[in-house]
């Protein structure tokens, strides 16, 4: 069976490769200007888009390789070890956030299970502080898949934020 490959790789300026996506006629960098590590990569940016399905297992099995913990972790471990870096009044104030009831949402989920929405639902279901707590960390996450959560969303946000 011969499928047409998503992405195809190509050196730029002589230096740098890139992945060009055949579908979106995009590109981009692979960041490494090693030819056989940038062909592994574009063989697995391949390999992910014809089996989407595997791709989080996949991604599983390669993160417990580097992180025998990641498939344990829940958010209530991020908090414990959010609070024990802090100290004094900052270290009381993350004690304080760490029992808002929105986080019960998340407390024990595993964190590569998370996905953007859960995110949101906490969001939704705290308060100004939650928000402020958990918003600095998880825009990356939410702006992926939620282009309203970004700073200027104070209608996604119900104005909760102020500046």
């Amino acid at each position: 069976m011969n499928m047409k490959l998503c992405y195809r790789l190509f050196l730029r300026r002589r230096s740098v490769y890139y992945a060009f996506d055949n579908t979106n006629k995009t590109f981009a960098s692979l960041k490494t200007k090693n030819k056989a590590e940038a062909g592994r990569l574009l063989v697995a940016m391949n390999e992910a888009s014809q089996q989407p399905a595997m791709n989080l297992s996949l991604a599983r099995v390669y993160l417990r390789h580097s992180d025998p913990m990641v498939s344990v972790r829940t958010w209530q471990h991020v908090l414990d070890e959010i609070i024990q870096i802090k100290s004094g009044p900052t270290q009381t104030r993350w004690k304080t956030a760490a029992k808002d009831k929105a986080f019960d949402l998340i407390r024990h989920q595993v964190l590569i299970e998370t996905q953007a929405e859960h995110l949101l639902k906490v969001l939704r279901a705290g308060t100004v502080s939650t928000d402020r707590r958990l918003y600095p960390n998880c825009y990356g996450r939410c702006h992926a898949e939620c282009h309203k959560c970004n700073a200027s969303a104070s209608r996604h946000h119900a104005g909760r934020f102020t500046r």
